[in-house]
């Protein structure tokens, strides 16, 4: 994929840096049905589409703003946050669960300090999920300044036992969609069958597709000293 994008730049004559290549890639991908953002990371490459964004990323100039990093709470990752916003067992967000990203632009290094303090981009926002529910439809970065992006978990959605996964898309005011997200939140909640009380579980899953992962997550409560697992087809 990186030979043909590469190749199709130099026959048009077109000037790319090394990130244009990678955000193309990563913002041409296509979702892949049935699967989800921790299952597939970005999604399936898509070479054409990639070029068409490789070209209007090449356009934008030498000193544009093409990565950004965000950080949200996160009580699976060391220091309690991280880039992706993941939540499971008894820590999964009840109904009405606020909580906030910020998302800060990484600026080329030859970008001087003068380009970095004029810097300023206004991004529309999108959550991939009904459950996740963003509280404004635009984020704004200025200099280097994060843009604070707050949510909110639709408890009610995810009573049921399992993995939710969703993103938060940032698109480039203007820019149109069809260039895909400038920037992407991964957020991921696992709500586990709870076997306290000694509760026996039961469940039957017919048809498992090739390729295809089948999860299911337990709670094992703290004072079980063990758990049996029977597993027949």
């Amino acid at each position: 994929a990186l030979a043909l994008l590469l190749s199709a730049a130099r026959a048009e004559g077109l000037e790319v840096r090394r990130d244009h290549v990678a955000a193309a890639l990563k913002r041409g991908a296509r979702p892949m049905a049935g699967y989800g953002p921790l299952d597939y990371g970005w999604g399936l490459v898509d070479v054409p589409r990639a070029y068409a964004i490789l070209e209007s990323l090449a356009r934008r100039g030498g000193d544009a703003v093409l990565s950004y990093r965000a950080e949200a709470e996160s009580p699976e990752m060391a220091g309690l946050k991280g880039p992706a916003v993941h939540w499971r067992g008894a820590y999964h967000p009840k109904d009405g669960k606020n909580q906030t990203v910020t998302v800060k632009a990484v600026f080329p290094e030859a970008l001087s300090a003068d380009g970095r303090a004029r810097f300023f981009q206004a991004f529309d926002l999108e959550s991939t999920a009904p459950w996740l529910r963003l509280e404004k439809g635009s984020a704004f970065l200025k200099a280097e300044q994060g843009a604070a992006v707050p949510f909110t978990f639709d408890g009610a959605a995810m009573r049921k036992p399992g993995l939710y996964q969703a993103r938060i898309l940032g698109y480039l005011k203007g820019a149109g969609r069809d260039l895909g997200p400038d920037w992407a939140v991964p957020v991921s909640v696992v709500v586990p069958e709870d076997l306290s009380a000694g509760a026996l579980l039961s469940r039957t899953v017919d048809g498992i597709k090739p390729a295809r992962v089948e999860r299911l997550f337990l709670r094992v409560p703290p004072e079980a000293g063990a758990v049996r697992v029977d597993l027949e087809a």
